[in-house]
Parts: structure tokens; C-alpha cells; sequence
């Protein structure tokens, strides 16, 4: 496996974006009567101090600004612009809430339940590279000036419990993923990407990899190993692995998911999640959300707005060369628009999809990623109980997960000790993506915030089954639908796809759409530069918070460079968000950002500008 500092996703992403933009800039010197060049030229971003007023805030940039969305990425967008000088700053969320997918279910007050919370979306954090803006960004909200009230911690995850039950087919024994595995390894070794110990070495391996005769990114995982393993072997890969339908995913994501849990489950690595106070003695803990909970107080307290909730845009449009229209509201007679020399979207691309965009005059591309992106499901089952029956019926240590091929797909334990006096323990009963989450929403009802009372729920019948019949496969007969139902006291659940505010869970990139999705987000320009789009689904690291957070540097940076030329990107990089003090995310690459915007601006004359 290459080396754990070197981040095959972000390896892939510079190298998609240096092929393209390496291609440009050939085919401008051919316009010049030039020849072509193995690569190109280098360049840095020089130190703050050495443009002319050193410190001085960068000139060219101007508000007023409009995030769109108040998740991770939108919140992110808000810390990150006053520190180039923009503080004329509107956050439009859509709905009645901030954090967008960071999103924790807290149950009515209850003092026999200290974790009376369970994380609807985001819920776990491994100390990877990769994963450091979300651990940075926690360090930054824990040393605020002034305080927070609430500022979020780190603390303990359990991945991995060997004591848990899993079960497939009724039995305890696992099927044979051998076949897969040795499959994925071979391409891993093939290529090189076992062995990488370089930048260097990694980005040979992509070229390789993507200059392959048999194409293979254009592959969906499924169609690949069918070409070698029987059906059999490859529905058996699907149900250990992933979820029914994942398969379907581009063969590059699946072979870069799994590398990087097989490096994030090593021994030596550890899992974190996020917990904060409420100041509610009687309900006083809560979880993800005590991140972007602690962003939205950060930024008022830096001088910035608040979120404007309950405000879905919905149209955008050119003014002229230089700003853009923004109309939201919940209905015709309130709608309101203002105009805005910079425009962020960080929602997802479903919900920026429902929006009239006509007057963007966006790209055909762009209009085409927008409508095309892959976004998974995930459905979550977290029932109340009576007490943590489930240490009493083999389960020996804190969390872990349990996986079977029953409905209910992967039950969470929970990673925190409340003590055995502890009366009231909140288990997820089910984790489900793709398809298997698809059915599991079937079930779940249009229940309102508070948790449902009703052990007769079809869903939470389907649960307590399906846990009985886990748990006394592994051998427990103790544990009996009529115990399990005298023990339940609520349950609340949550489909991410049912979520008007998100129509998905976490982008899923098909076969060949990372490559273009991608690179056409890091090296167009929309509307002059002024609109922007962010989000997970625009970074390498997809699907995590920290993707979330590049995704904004990237944006902002190119934007940045564009209107404010280099003394602002050092600006940027100057401020601690990102990669930290006089640093960018292992994502932004200075070299390709130079090019992405100098190449667009149509400024190369040779190989300097």
C-alpha cells in the first residue's frame, strides 16, 4: 500500500487536472508557433511579505458575497472570507437549521440518558491526511477568541469490535471475499499503487493507470469484475464490502475507497467522533452538530451575519459582467433577490439543480454535472431502549458495528460508557446505503422532529426482528422479540434521500464522471468568476466534511487569484484555514492553480505571463 501521507484521491485529482491543463497550455503554444512541454512550469505562491504594503489586505476583491447553504462548506465560506476583506457576507440556508448533513437527532430531555443523541449524517472522523482540515478546523473553534459557549472535542470511536455479531445468509460464517480482494490488489500492484512511496511515484501510477489501452476509469466496479470472478463471487463482494448497488460506482472509487480503509483500519490509526454541550442539564450532550453549532458562533462572533434560515433560493441570474441575482424565499408573495459580486453554492447539486439557472447561461458541462452526479442513499434506525441489552448478549468493549444481509444492513454500537446504572441507551439499529437504504425508507414516515413512541411501527418491528435474529444466530436465545420489545421505549429515523434540503446523502461518483465533473469545477470559470460551486461532491475527498472544507479553498483560491492576482492567494494562505498558517490542503496544488486561472484568463505568452 503506498505511503499513509500520500493521499491516492488527491493524487488522482492533480493528476486529472494536470493532464488537461497541460493540454491547454500546449495547444497555446502551438497557436504561438512553440513546441510542447513535458510539463508545467512550476510556480509558488510567494510569502505574504513580499508584495508591496506586505500585510495589507489584497485589493480587488469586493462584496457584497452570497453563500448559499449553511453546512460545512457554507460556514466554511463564511470564516474564510473576512480575511480577504469581504464582510458584506448573506448565508441563505433553506431550511429551519445550520450543519446541513453534520446533523444530530437529540431525543426529548431525558436525566437517565446522558448520550440521548444519535448523529443522523456525518458521525465519525479517522486520523488520516486526509481527514485534517475537519481536525484542524475543530483545533481552531477550541482556541476562538473570545470562547465559544459550546466549542466541539474530540473523543473516541470504536470502529472496529471483533466481539460483534455478524450474520449472512443465517449463519455466522462469512462468505469467501477473497476473490475481490485479490482482484482489487491485483489492480492496486498493476499499476503501481501498492508501492508508491512519492508524489513522483503515485502520479506515475494514475498515468499509467489512466492512459491504460482497456480504458478502466470508464468502468463501473461491477462491469470489471465480472469480467474475471463468476456472478456469485461478485454479488458476495457487493454484500461484504459495500451495499446492494454500490458495485454500480466507478471502478476507481471503489479501488480508492479501498485502499483508504484499509490504511484508516490499521491498529495504529485511531477514529474520532465529535461531541459538545448543549447548556441543557437535562439534555447535555450532543454530537456533530456541535461543529457546525460552534462555526455558526464563531463567525458572529468575528463581526459576520448570522444564517438567514427558512430561505431556499430559487432563481439566479447575470446582471451584468460583474454581479449576480440572487431570488429566494419560501413562496412567490415573499421571494426577495439582491444582487452580489460573488455567489458560493455549497448545497448539493440536487437542490442546485432545482433552482432556475437559465440566466447563468452556465456551460452545457456544467448544466450536465449538475443533473448527473451520482448521490448515494443512507437511511438510520436509532431506537431508544430500557438498557444496553447488547452487553449482556456477547458484546464485550464499547462500539463496533455489525454487519449482516438482513434489512437492517449495520447496527452502530455506541462508542461511550455511561455506566451500568445508566437506564436509557440509544442504539442505531440500522445503517443502510444504496439499495438496502432505499427499502429501509420505505418504512420510515414522515415522523416530525420529536422521536415516535410505537413499538408497533412496521419499522421498528422489522428492527427488533432482525436483531433477534442476529443475536441468536451468534448464539444468544436470551434475546427475544418480546424482551427487546418490553425494553424499547422510542425510535426516530432519518432517509437522506427523502431530505428536500439535500436529495441524496454524500456524492457517488459513476464511471467517468469523476474526471469531468472535476475538472471542469477546478479549471472553468462561471459567470465571470463570480459564481462559484462548493461542496463535498467538489473535492477529492467527497462524501467526508473535510472534502467539504477543501472544496471552499479551492473555490475561494481560484476566485481569489482571478480578481486579486497572487498577493491574495497569499492572503489566503496566510490565514488558518485549510492547511493551516502559510499552508494549502494536500488538495491545492499552487503549480495547477496558477495555470487553471492564468490559462483561462488567456494570458500565456511562451512560458511566462
Amino acid at each position: 500500500m503506498s505511503s499513509p501521507h500520500i493521499s491516492l484521491r488527491v493524487a488522482r485529482g492533480k493528476h486529472i487536472l494536470n493532464s488537461h491543463l497541460l493540454n491547454l497550455y500546449n495547444s497555446s503554444h502551438f497557436k504561438q508557433g512553440q513546441g510542447d512541454v513535458p510539463e508545467l512550469p512550476k510556480k509558488t505562491i510567494p510569502p505574504l511579505e513580499s508584495f508591496p504594503g506586505g500585510h495589507g489586505l489584497p485589493k480587488g476583491l469586493t462584496g457584497p458575497a452570497c453563500i448559499i447553504g449553511a453546512g460545512a462548506a457554507g460556514l466554511q465560506a463564511a470564516m474564510i472570507l473576512p480575511t480577504l476583506g469581504i464582510t458584506d457576507i448573506t448565508i441563505l440556508e433553506a431550511s429551519d437549521r445550520v450543519g446541513g448533513r453534520a446533523y444530530t437527532h437529540q431525543f426529548p430531555p431525558d436525566s437517565n440518558c446522558k448520550h440521548n443523541y444519535y448523529d443522523m449524517g456525518a458521525m465519525r472522523i479517522p486520523d488520516i491526511p486526509s481527514m485534517q482540515p475537519t481536525l484542524d478546523l475543530v483545533k481552531i473553534l477550541q482556541m476562538a477568541n473570545p470562547p465559544l459557549t459550546n466549542p466541539p472535542q474530540l473523543t473516541g470511536y470504536t470502529m472496529k469490535n471483533d466481539s460483534a455479531p455478524n450474520m449472512y445468509y443465517y449463519t455466522t460464517k462469512a462468505p469467501d471475499d477473497s476473490p475481490f480482494k485479490n482482484r482489487i490488489q491485483w489492480l492496486l500492484d498493476e499499476y503501481g499503487f501498492s508501492t508508491a512511496k512519492t508524489e513522483a511515484e503515485l502520479a506515475a501510477a494514475f498515468e499509467a493507470y489512466f492512459s491504460s489501452p482497456s480504458g478502466w476509469d470508464n468502468y463501473s466496479c461491477r462491469a470489471w469484475l465480472m469480467a474475471s470472478l463468476t456472478y456469485v463471487e461478485t454479488q458476495i463482494a457487493e454484500m461484504q464490502e459495500t451495499s446492494s448497488g454500490l458495485l454500480d460506482q466507478a471502478l476507481t472509487e471503489m479501488m480508492i475507497d479501498y485502499s483508504d480503509f484499509q490504511a484508516a483500519e490499521g491498529p495504529s490509526i485511531p477514529w474520532y467522533r465529535i461531541e459538545g454541550t448543549t447548556g441543557d442539564p437535562n439534555n447535555p450532550l450532543t454530537g456533530m452538530s456541535a461543529l457546525t453549532e460552534a462555526m455558526r458562533e464563531y463567525i458572529i462572533n468575528s463581526g459576520g451575519p448570522d444564517v438567514t434560515l427558512n430561505s431556499p433560493v430559487v432563481q439566479m441570474s447575470e446582471k451584468d459582467s460583474d454581479q449576480i441575482t440572487v431570488t429566494w424565499g419560501n413562496t412567490v408573495a415573499t421571494q426577495q433577490s439582491k444582487d452580489f459580486n460573488l455567489v458560493i453554492s455549497t448545497t448539493a447539486l440536487g437542490c442546485l439543480q432545482r433552482m432556475d439557472l437559465q440566466g447563468l447561461n452556465l456551460d452545457p458541462s456544467v448544466q450536465m454535472g449538475i443533473r448527473s452526479l451520482s448521490y448515494d442513499r443512507a437511511t438510520k434506525v436509532a431506537i431508544k431502549f430500557t438498557d444496553r441489552w447488547w452487553m449482556n448478549s456477547g458484546l464485550t468493549g464499547l462500539g463496533g458495528v455489525s454487519a449482516c444481509d438482513l434489512p437492517i444492513s449495520n447496527i452502530v454500537y455506541p462508542s461511550w460508557d455511561d455506566g451500568d446504572n445508566a437506564q436509557n441507551y440509544i442504539l442505531m439499529a440500522s445503517y443502510s446505503w444504496a439499495q438496502d437504504a432505499t427499502r429501509m425508507a420505505s418504512l420510515v414516515q414522515d415522523y416530525p422532529n420529536a422521536e415516535v413512541k410505537n413499538v408497533d411501527d412496521p419499522l421498528v418491528t422489522l428492527c427488533l426482528q432482525n436483531l433477534v435474529k442476529l443475536f441468536q444466530t451468534n448464539g444468544h436465545p436470551e434475546v427475544t422479540y418480546e424482551t427487546l420489545s418490553q425494553k424499547y421505549i422510542s425510535h426516530h429515523a432519518w432517509s437522506w434521500s427523502r431530505d428536500p434540503w439535500t436529495a441524496g446523502a454524500f456524492a457517488l461518483f459513476g464511471p467517468g464522471q469523476f474526471q469531468n465533473i472535476y475538472r471542469d469545477s477546478f479549471t472553468k470559470f462561471l459567470c465571470n468568476g463570480n459564481f462559484l460551486i462548493a461542496g463535498e461532491a467538489m473535492s477529492v475527498h467527497h462524501a467526508w466534511i473535510s472534502g467539504a472544507i477543501d472544496s471552499v479553498v479551492l473555490q475561494v483560491a481560484r476566485w481569489a487569484m482571478a480578481k486579486g492576482g497572487m498577493k491574495s492567494v497569499s492572503a489566503l494562505k496566510r490565514t488558518k484555514f485549510g492547511g493551516g498558517v502559510d499552508k494549502f490542503p494536500q488538495e491545492l496544488d499552487e503549480t495547477l492553480l496558477y495555470w487553471s486561472v492564468k490559462l483561462h484568463q488567456g494570458t500565456v505568452k511562451g512560458e511566462e505571463l
